[in-house]
């Protein structure tokens, strides 16, 4: 898009590289060229995706998709490591951070192996592996390294509180956000620099202290009553959601 501010065009490339590699599938299905060429110019596209998307152009008989996505595997050079591979350097190293400054955490902290077999788009967990999408690391990493420490244990508090195991027979939608809100308030309270956030976020302080008067801690259980029976607003629910989403839910 034309006319973005540098930041707007850095969440914007941020977000094109996280979802390069569908997105390079979906416009060689749709035999949009020109879309790819504009996709490929902004260089968000690792070998790994262009490889499946090229598999894509070969299977629908797409000649000059292929062509092109050929020559981005080209000019790859044969040491580029791989999204997977740098989410997996990223997530370990802030295992380790994690490990040095929480250490009572040690044995959750090393339950959910790393893998790549899922497409998420950022984070998620069935509560037996940890699938993760390496360019959504990435780009958490330039931001600040605290913003994955708190990722892993965001997903990690998650199975220790047993929330995807309670979602059913629930409003998931509200259970979700529920539970990441309680995530959250745990994050925000532990007193440790590599959970630290930049800036405070006003809105969190607020809506804690406004939960605070009806319960005494802020658990997902306690917080989804009180939505339930005090429903939020569309729009309290939308914010709410950009504020403390964190990680993929759709394997609970």
């Amino acid at each position: 898009p034309l006319g973005l501010t540098v930041s707007a065009r850095q969440m914007y490339l941020d977000c094109l590289r996280i979802h390069a590699r569908q997105t390079a599938c979906d416009l060689v299905c749709a035999g949009d060229t020109a879309g790819l060429t504009a996709l490929l110019s902004f260089g968000v596209l690792d070998a790994a995706g262009a490889s499946a998307a090229c598999d894509c152009a070969r299977e629908l008989g797409r000649t000059e998709a292929a062509g092109l996505l050929l020559a981005v595997l080209h000019r790859q050079p044969a040491n580029t490591p791989s999204w997977d591979a740098v989410g997996r350097e990223i997530l370990t190293a802030a295992r380790n951070e994690l490990y040095l400054n929480l250490p009572f955490l040690d044995a959750a902290l090393c339950v959910l192996p790393f893998e790549t077999g899922y497409d998420t788009p950022t984070l998620a967990t069935d509560a037996k592996m940890l699938y993760y999408n390496g360019s959504w690391l990435a780009s958490r990493y330039e931001r600040g390294r605290s913003l994955v420490c708190r990722a892993l244990l965001h997903v990690v508090l998650h199975c220790m509180l047993r929330h995807p195991a309670k979602r059913k027979g629930r409003d998931g939608e509200l259970w979700d956000l529920c539970c990441d809100i309680a995530v959250e308030s745990i994050l925000d309270e532990l007193e440790y620099r590599c959970l630290q956030l930049e800036t405070p976020h006003v809105r969190r302080t607020h809506l804690y202290r406004q939960l605070r008067t009806h319960m005494p801690v802020l658990t997902a259980e306690a917080i989804y009553r009180q939505f339930r029976r005090e429903p939020l607003s569309d729009y309290d629910r939308a914010t709410y959601a950009r504020e403390f989403l964190q990680d993929d839910h759709s394997l609970w």
